[in-house]
């Protein structure tokens, strides 16, 4: 019978920086941000480089909006209850 052989250690560390995991059939790399491959030999980006100052600036300026808008209706819904109150008041007089 044949002893089991940890390629991980075998071939010391075959992952590239990545986590090396050893399997019945070989072993399998657990690779950092940024790398990637069956080895993690391959330069990847990673999805935070994806995002670009332009993506920021709209999601900024929506937000803006949407705050500005909720501003604006609960404010005016104040303003509404404070004039039925004060027809409300004359009213009843």
């Amino acid at each position: 019978m044949c002893e089991p052989i940890n390629e991980c250690v075998e071939l010391r560390n075959p992952c590239h920086g990545g986590r090396c995991v050893d399997a019945d059939d070989g072993y399998v790399c657990e690779c950092v941000a940024g790398r990637g491959g069956p080895t993690c030999a391959e330069r990847r980006e990673s999805r935070l480089a994806e995002v670009n100052i332009n993506d920021a600036a709209v999601a900024i300026i929506v937000a803006c909006i949407i705050l500005l808008f909720c501003k604006h209706s609960s404010s005016a819904t104040l303003v509404d209850r404070d004039k039925s109150l004060l027809e409300l008041q004359e009213f009843s007089r």
